[in-house]
């Protein structure tokens, strides 16, 4: 929505910057969660059930 708006008005450049920090955004919190999954992966694991028995194929 904010890049469409830019661009409509002919900001060109406003619009390129909008675009960047949205990707960059983007990069920075799925690292965030992947990073976060794999730290805390067995407490994930137990939190949707795993049993002992199933544990290690689970993580």
């Amino acid at each position: 929505m904010l890049i469409s708006n830019q661009l409509s008005k002919n900001e060109n450049k406003e619009a390129n910057k909008v675009f960047n920090l949205s990707v960059w955004l983007l990069i920075f919190i799925s690292s965030m969660i992947v990073l976060f999954g794999n730290v805390f992966i067995n407490q994930m694991a137990n939190l949707l059930g795993s049993t002992p028995h199933i544990h290690k194929e689970a993580v």
